[in-house]
């Protein structure tokens, strides 16, 4: 506004000096025709001030070309700034959106389109029709209402937005007013508000699966090692106290070894949900199928036995060769066969292979309780056991084919599930034969 003022007033005085300039010389060579001595000095005089007043009006536009310079290398500035921010701000990975105090958006970055999964202008918009929230107790958060009573920076984490039907996106949100220090209405006024949002499902995911993993860890932990202090002080006694009964002792103990193996498979659950979770995806053992499953079925024959059920091997005289992780397909398939063993009261269990034309197909068939249809795509999630009573009767965290899927993604392979209810189970793995190892890093 200052600079507009000093411009307008050195225009009037150089119109005022040309004006002042040309009636002087239009007296002087009035005087000089009249040959009027008195007239010649006033000449000279007034030559004098017009040839001052010359000089003035130069300097005077000089000036006046200075600060138009001046205004627009300033001009020039500003927009190199503007882009500059402009260029900060659309670089960003987290959203941002301006709006000025009536709520309406004044900017908004690429980031923010994106998490808004939008195309559509959004200046010009009030806040509350482009971003719709909830906040932790499911009830509408106004956006706007928020902003008009803030002075400070301020964040939320409990808020969500509906990405489509079914879909929401959790959001971390840090709001802050943008004050002007150089307004001339007060020292500090506030003339709009920042808005920072961040995606933050993922990571409310991960706690809430934290959460709930300590949870069912704690309470399966809770009942093994009761049992197991219970027996153990049931022996301690009757030792100290002269009275052992061998066949109390042998149930103790047995149930003591029951409650140990649980916590050992428990344990290896969790090593092996580690590994899934943070692995080496990398295929570099040659592994012999038909050497593959004769070797589960002599680990395993003699256990299956012993339960009273018939293990069978049926590989035909399969020759092939896949390159995989052999440590992860064992432990895919030692999962598909100690299931089948805790499941299956009676009958028989199935270890096979043969050749499909994607590969090789692996799988673990048993004549056990089955899996209904309303629960076969839930059994791969974590922490899940069936409702159904006969599953509820053996011990398990939920763990065991969660991290099945997990490592049979990691061998670039992936497992169905065949199954009818009391009709028993298949588990199988299909492995693509590869004719090279991946040793990449």
């Amino acid at each position: 506004m200052s600079e507009k003022r000093g411009r307008t007033s050195s225009v009037v005085i150089v119109l005022l000096n040309s004006i002042v300039i040309g009636i002087l010389m239009v007296f002087a060579f009035v005087n000089v025709r009249a040959q009027d001595m008195f007239g010649i000095v006033v000449f000279g005089v007034l030559l004098v001030l017009v040839l001052g007043l010359y000089f003035e009006t130069l300097a005077i536009l000089g000036e006046l070309k200075r600060r138009q310079k001046d205004l627009a290398e300033s001009r020039w500035l500003e927009e190199v700034q503007k882009e500059r921010l402009e260029a900060v701000v659309n670089n960003m990975a987290d959203g941002v959106i301006g709006v000025d105090r009536t709520g309406a958006v004044t900017i908004c970055n690429s980031a923010l389109l994106s998490l808004l999964d939008t195309n559509a202008n959004l200046v010009g918009k009030k806040i509350g029709e482009v971003v719709k929230l909830k906040d932790g107790k499911g009830k509408e958060f106004d956006l706007l209402k928020e902003i008009e009573d803030l002075n400070t920076i301020k964040e939320r984490d409990d808020l969500t937005y509906k990405l489509d039907e079914g879909n929401w996106m959790k959001l971390e949100m840090v709001m802050s007013p943008i004050r002007n220090v150089y307004s001339e209405m007060r020292e500090e006024e506030i003339s709009g508000y920042i808005l920072i949002l961040r995606d933050i499902t993922k990571a409310k995911s991960l706690e809430e699966e934290r959460d709930e993993f300590i949870s069912v860890i704690s309470h399966e932990l809770r009942t093994p090692v009761a049992t197991l202090e219970g027996s153990i002080s049931n022996l301690q006694v009757m030792t100290n106290g002269g009275v052992a009964d061998k066949e109390v002792v042998r149930k103790g103990l047995s149930m003591a070894h029951e409650q140990i193996l649980f916590l050992s498979g428990m344990i290896n659950d969790l090593s092996m949900l580690s590994r899934a979770e943070h692995g080496d995806g990398r295929l570099r053992d040659e592994v012999n199928v038909k050497e593959l499953m004769e070797g589960l079925f002599n680990r395993y024959e003699d256990s299956v036995v012993q339960r009273g059920l018939k293990l069978n091997l049926d590989i035909g005289n399969i020759e092939a060769m896949i390159v995989t992780n052999k440590l992860y397909l064992d432990e895919i398939l030692q999962n598909f066969v100690t299931n089948a063993m805790k499941y299956t009261k009676e009958g028989s269990i199935t270890l096979g292979a043969k050749k499909v034309k994607k590969g090789v197909e692996v799988f673990v068939t048993d004549t056990g309780i089955g899996i209904g249809k309303n629960e076969q795509r839930r059994v791969f999630d974590k922490f899940y056991r069936s409702e159904d009573y006969r599953t509820r009767e053996t011990g398990g965290t939920g763990l065991g084919l969660y991290v099945v899927s997990k490592l049979a993604r990691l061998i670039k392979s992936e497992v169905e599930l065949e199954s009818r209810f009391n009709h028993g189970s298949t588990f199988s793995l299909i492995l693509p034969v590869k004719n090279k190892i991946d040793d990449t890093e």
